[in-house]
């Protein structure tokens, strides 16, 4: 998925995108994984909303562009500790973050 999204992006803007481009990628994904588990009767909007919420809450271990989301009532990033990479510079190189 990564590639296609790289692909589509630097067709568009011609260069690749960062981050912040990545997140409304996923998150259509993300939705549509909801809907299709939860399957929510889109008559009665506020059960609707609450499926949804649910089936997002509900998704572990989903391979972003962003990193691999694992989402609960708690976490609606999804990302745990283990998402970034920090970097700290001394003398002029770069080394894990302490």
């Amino acid at each position: 998925m990564e590639l296609s999204y790289n692909d589509a992006w630097h067709a568009s803007h011609g260069e690749l995108g960062g981050e912040f481009s990545r997140t409304p990628w996923d998150w259509p994904s993300l939705l549509a994984e909801a809907v299709k588990a939860k399957k929510p009767d889109f008559k009665h909007v506020p059960g609707a909303r609450a499926a949804i919420r649910d089936g997002i809450e509900e998704i572990k271990n989903y391979r972003a562009l962003v990193g691999v989301l694992t989402m609960s009532p708690e976490n609606h990033s999804g990302l745990g500790t283990q998402a970034g990479a920090l970097l700290q510079i001394e003398s002029g190189r770069f080394l894990a973050a302490k």
